[in-house]
């Protein structure tokens, strides 16, 4: 009977040692597969974080590009806003000076009117005053 009952405890004995050995790879097997799943984790985060810098940063320079469009726009909008200023100022200075000229012009014909009646004044006098003298 003490002869089994050796081969018992070292069965179980062996038993325990192999179980035990066996829970440390079980152990092991599952601080790899959890370094595994951290090191999975780790990845997405940075997946994650890069994708969103990158969006950032995709998104400030549409940002930039559309500023700098929007200001092209505007110094093309203050171009074509300064030729037509400058063409109505032309096209006013154009009626100007034809107003001016059309002035001039009014004004020779009447001092050329006016020294017209004048000479006729004195014309019309002079042979009234000749047409006097002549009946005397």
């Amino acid at each position: 009977f003490r002869l089994h009952a050796v081969t018992i405890q070292r069965f179980y004995r062996g038993f325990c040692c192999r179980s035990k050995g066996i829970d440390r790879l079980k152990l092991a097997y599952a601080a790899e597969l959890w370094k595994g799943h951290e090191n999975a984790a780790a990845i997405t985060l940075q997946a994650v974080s890069r994708s969103w810098t990158c969006r950032r940063r995709l998104m400030d320079e549409k940002g930039r590009a559309r500023q700098a469009h929007q200001k092209a726009m505007a110094e093309a909008v203050i171009k074509v806003q300064a030729m037509i200023r400058m063409w109505v100022c032309q096209r006013e200075q154009k009626r100007n000076r034809a107003l001016r000229t059309k002035r001039i012009i009014s004004a020779v014909k009447i001092q050329s009117m006016f020294r017209m009646w004048t000479c006729k004044t004195k014309l019309h006098r002079t042979t009234s005053n000749v047409a006097k003298i002549q009946r005397c």
